[in-house]
C-alpha cells in the first residue's frame, strides 16, 4: 500500500507542470466560456433578433465552446488528438444514425428561427393546435393554449404541418352570421346590428364595415357583418358584438327563430280505445249498407255453384230447367 501511494507521488512530482497547466486551462477556459457567453448575449440583446433565435444561437455557442475546451484539456494532458479524433467521429456517425430525428428537429429549428416563422407571442394555430409561442428551442417548439396548457411539438412536425400565424399582419376580419325570423323588420335589424357595431372602438372605419341579408334559409333569414379590426384585439371585438347584437335584437322586439320540436304523447291504453272505435264503425257501416251485401252474398252463392259443376263436368244437355233458372 506503502509502494502505490509512493508512485503516486512520484508521479506527481515528475508530471506536476502538465498538471498546473491543465488545471489553469480548466479554470481560465470556464471563465472565459462564461465571459464570452455574456458578451454575446449582450450584444444580441441590443440587435432587433426575435428572443428565440437569440437563444438558439446562444445555445450552439456554448455547445461550441464548452467542446473547444474538452479538446484543450485533453492535449494539455498529453492525450493524442489524433486517434481521439477517429474515436469521436466514429461515435459521432454512431449517435447521428441514432439520433436521426432529433438532428432533423435540430435543422428545422434552425430554419423556423432564421426565417422568422413563428416568433414569440404570436398566436398560431399548428398540427391543429391553436396557442402562444413561448418558446423555439434547437428540438422543439413550445405552445401555451388559451387553457393555460404547456404543448410541445417537434420542429420537423412544426414544419411539415400548416401554419396559420394569426399576428403576422396587424389586422384581421371578423365575419358574423345572425338569423331573424321572416316577419321581422329587415331594415330595423341590420341598423340594430350596424349601431353596435359603430359602438365598439376597436373597429376599424376603413375598410368599413358592412351589414347585408345574405340567405333566406328555410325558417329564418341571416344577415351577414363583416367587420375589420387589430389582430390583438380579435376576440375581445368578436364577444363585444355578439353580446351587444343579442341584446339589442332582443331589446327591439326582433325574434331570434330557433329549431323547435313537437312531441305528442300516446298513452297505451289510448290505442285499445281507438281500436275498438274502429270495429264499432265498421259495423255500423254494415248496417246501413245491408242490401248491397246481400246483393254480394248472393252473386257470390251463384259464382261457386258454376265453379262446383265446371268441376264435376255436366254435359249441357242433362241440365233441367230448375237447374238453368237457378242459374
Amino acid at each position: 500500500m506503502k509502494d502505490f501511494f509512493n508512485s503516486i507521488g512520484d508521479w506527481f512530482v515528475n508530471n506536476w507542470q502538465p498538471i498546473v497547466t491543465t488545471l489553469a486551462i480548466i479554470i481560465v477556459g470556464f471563465i472565459l466560456v462564461k465571459v464570452i457567453l455574456a458578451i454575446v448575449r449582450r450584444q444580441l440583446a441590443k440587435t432587433k433578433l426575435d428572443r428565440a433565435l437569440q437563444g438558439f444561437v446562444m445555445s450552439i455557442l456554448k455547445f461550441v465552446l464548452y467542446l473547444i475546451l474538452i479538446f484543450t484539456i485533453l492535449s494539455s494532458l498529453g492525450i493524442s488528438l489524433t486517434g481521439l479524433t477517429v474515436v469521436a467521429t466514429a461515435l459521432s456517425l454512431a449517435i447521428s444514425l441514432a439520433l436521426q430525428d432529433s438532428l432533423k428537429n435540430l435543422v428545422n429549428g434552425f430554419i423556423i428561427i432564421s426565417t422568422s416563422l413563428l416568433k414569440q407571442g404570436d398566436w398560431v394555430q399548428v398540427a391543429g393546435v391553436e396557442g402562444s409561442v413561448q418558446d423555439v428551442r434547437m428540438l422543439f417548439t413550445v405552445l401555451k393554449t388559451a387553457d393555460n396548457k404547456k404543448i410541445t411539438i417537434p420542429n420537423s412536425t412544426v414544419l411539415a404541418s400548416e401554419i396559420i400565424n394569426y399576428n403576422t399582419l396587424k389586422y384581421r376580419r371578423l365575419d358574423f352570421n345572425f338569423s331573424i325570423a321572416y316577419n321581422a323588420d329587415v331594415d330595423l335589424a341590420k341598423k340594430v346590428v350596424m349601431d353596435v357595431i359603430n359602438s365598439c372602438d376597436k373597429v376599424y372605419e376603413d375598410p368599413a364595415p358592412s351589414v347585408v341579408l345574405s340567405e333566406l334559409g328555410a325558417s329564418s333569414l341571416t344577415l351577414t357583418a363583416k367587420v375589420w379590426c387589430g389582430s390583438e384585439d380579435y376576440w375581445d371585438t368578436k364577444w363585444y358584438i355578439i353580446d351587444n347584437v343579442f341584446n339589442e335584437l332582443k331589446r327591439n322586439n326582433i325574434s331570434i327563430p330557433f329549431n323547435q320540436l313537437e312531441v305528442a304523447l300516446v298513452e297505451p291504453n289510448q290505442k285499445a280505445y281507438v281500436r275498438e272505435e274502429k270495429i264499432v264503425a265498421a259495423k255500423e257501416h254494415k248496417k246501413l249498407n245491408k242490401d248491397s251485401d246481400d246483393i254480394l252474398d248472393s252473386f257470390n252463392k251463384t259464382l261457386k255453384k258454376v265453379v262446383k259443376r265446371k268441376k264435376k263436368k255436366v254435359p249441357a244437355d242433362t241440365i233441367t230447367e230448375d237447374q238453368k233458372k237457378e242459374d
